[in-house]
């Protein structure tokens, strides 16, 4: 597997507080983060998809500036 640098989070201009005071987000998102601030088990998070089809996934880079 081929590792990829991932953009900075600056680069998006995410209004981060924002998104996780839940004004932009739907509160499962920010619940997810509260969750993984309390793990202090785990430094990485492992997110699975699985497209019915062929597909092209986008925006990996801004959901993670986002976390």
């Amino acid at each position: 597997m081929v590792e990829k640098t991932r953009l900075a989070p600056y680069v998006f201009k995410v209004p981060i507080e924002r998104v996780r005071a839940g004004y932009y987000a739907d509160k499962y998102f920010t619940r997810y983060v509260d969750i993984l601030r309390k793990d202090n088990l785990h430094q990485k998070v492992v997110y699975q998809i699985f497209p019915r089809a062929d597909a092209v996934v986008a925006g990996l880079d801004e959901a993670c500036a986002i976390l």
